[in-house]
């Protein structure tokens, strides 16, 4: 545009001179796409399509695995742990396999010795005992003196089962002459499910509220 001395208009242009009317009719600007500056080489841009794949994840640790088994424990604390002295065959394994349902974790001996030596380290909640026949006699059985002899403070924490073919099933008195706190004939051992939860329950309705006080008081 040619300058016009009279107007004071010099050099200037149409954008200077009517801004409203330009800048209503001017085309959109383009917006110039910035571009994220990433670490390279010498400090420099690294292009986005430079293919470069982050670093995988490291392998987790199985440290444990190569170890196996011998730093795991053999126990969980919390649940109640039952013997069974008891001669090898179908009643053992019926005996085993019911206790394991009552949720009991089950060791078996097969010797009064090993039956002795387990009583040493373990607090068993449950104690089954076979006498006669093919089990021990029970005039002369040591471990039975020993759970018989036992201080009350222990032996009431116990559930003591015996099994024999002299016993009647169910029958308390004979239980309370044997020191036991059940017993049952060996022809009944296959109805041992349904025998052992009425004991458990009567024992639990005559007992439970004194452990459960003893408990409660520091001295069980």
């Amino acid at each position: 545009m040619a300058a016009d001395s009279k107007s004071g208009i010099t050099g200037k242009s149409a954008f200077d001179l009517f801004p409203d009317i330009m800048k209503k009719n001017a085309p959109p600007r383009q917006e110039v796409a910035k571009v994220k500056p990433q670490p390279g080489k010498g400090g420099g841009v690294t292009p986005a399509s430079s293919g470069k794949l982050p670093e995988p994840p490291l392998p987790p640790d199985i440290s444990w695995l190569r170890k196996g088994e011998d730093d795991a424990p053999r126990r969980m604390e919390d649940v109640p742990a039952a013997m069974i002295f008891m001669a090898e065959g179908e009643a053992k394994t019926i005996v085993a396999e019911v206790l394991e349902d009552f949720g009991y974790q089950v060791e078996a001996v097969d010797s009064e010795t090993a039956a002795l030596e387990k009583m040493k380290f373990v607090n068993f909640a449950a104690v089954v005992m076979q006498t006669g026949g093919d089990g021990v006699a029970l005039e002369k059985s040591e471990f039975h003196r020993h759970l018989k002899w036992l201080p009350m403070t222990a032996r009431r924490s116990i559930y003591y089962v015996l099994i024999g073919p002299r016993f009647q099933t169910g029958y308390d008195l004979q239980a309370l002459a044997a020191s036991a706190n059940l017993v049952v004939n060996d022809r009944d051992v296959g109805k041992m499910a349904v025998v052992l939860g009425k004991g458990l329950r009567d024992y639990e309705q005559l007992f439970g509220p004194y452990l459960a006080f003893l408990q409660e008081h520091g001295k069980r």
